[in-house]
């Protein structure tokens, strides 16, 4: 509060606090639940409802809530694998889900990793990789691995259990890859999906001018795009792009931080039609 005020008396706004109001409590999460449904709120669900847990709660007690799908939607597009398997069934209507191949920790901890780069290339007929764990919902321990030395060096990350792996640790040029914590059990190997790198690039007669530069040379485009509506009568927002600034994967800032990313909504017709 101190720190606060300091900060807040050079603004003319500020009125400074009234000592009378009645400071933040601490809560348990179950405390909080009751207390949402003693006051008949409607709760506003950011951050920790992405695996389901907070939903189950709220429906349990019928408080009502705004973002997002119930629990057990939540829970199956929390891990990687049963959204695959819910969405199988899609297939002939052109819904796609990239072969995958799951790995626990344990086993990536035993293997030899030439054994282990071998295997997995052979399963999913492809030369380069890419790793992520089996629930979580943001790029936390999303790498790509070009070679052998990039999975020895991921697998000793797993096992010393280190928070981040530092920028340029990769044989692919990357930013740093926060890593899960508590440190992942279940991992997913899949093809790594080659797309363009999209520069923003400014003119240099203006400086607030600026140019796409987008090679095209890949017809693979990654997406954020939300659908709204019923069952069986969904419609699709507009779509994001978010332009990399460097490596193949975004990072958590370009992806979360705002004013860091560079989120292109809609993407420009160069890149994908309004269709």
């Amino acid at each position: 509060m101190d720190d606060l005020t300091r900060g807040l008396r050079k603004h003319s706004w500020f009125n400074g606090f009234d000592i009378s109001d009645e400071l933040p409590k601490k809560f348990s999460l179950e405390q909080w639940v009751k207390l949402a449904k003693e006051s008949q709120a409607t709760v506003f669900i950011a951050g920790i409802g992405e695996d389901g847990t907070l939903q189950s709660l709220l429906e349990a007690e019928g408080i009502p809530f705004t973002v997002g799908p119930g629990a057990m939607s939540s829970k199956t597009c929390m891990d990687k694998v049963a959204t695959s398997l819910a969405l199988h069934h899609l297939t002939d209507f052109g819904v796609l889900t990239i072969n995958k191949d799951v790995k626990t920790k344990k086993d990536l901890l035993k293997m030899s990793i030439s054994d282990l780069w071998h295997d997995l290339k052979s399963k999913l007929h492809c030369d380069t990789l890419c790793v992520k764990p089996g629930r979580d919902g943001c790029s936390t321990g999303v790498a790509r691995l070009c070679c052998k030395r990039d999975l020895a060096f991921y697998v000793n990350a797993l096992q010393d259990c280190l928070p981040r792996i530092p920028p340029n640790s990769l044989s692919k040029a990357h930013g740093m890859i926060e890593m899960p914590n508590p440190p992942l059990e279940l991992l997913i190997f899949e093809p790594f999906v080659e797309t363009d790198d999209i520069v923003v690039a400014s003119k240099s007669s203006n400086e607030n001018a600026h140019n796409l530069l987008w090679k095209g040379d890949s017809r693979w485009v990654e997406v954020t795009v939300g659908v709204v509506g019923k069952r069986g009568s969904m419609r699709s927002l507009t779509p994001s792009v978010t332009v990399k600034e460097s490596g193949g994967i975004l990072s958590l800032e370009e992806k979360f931080q705002g004013g860091t990313g560079i989120n292109l909504t809609p993407p420009p017709p160069s890149i994908m039609s309004s269709a």
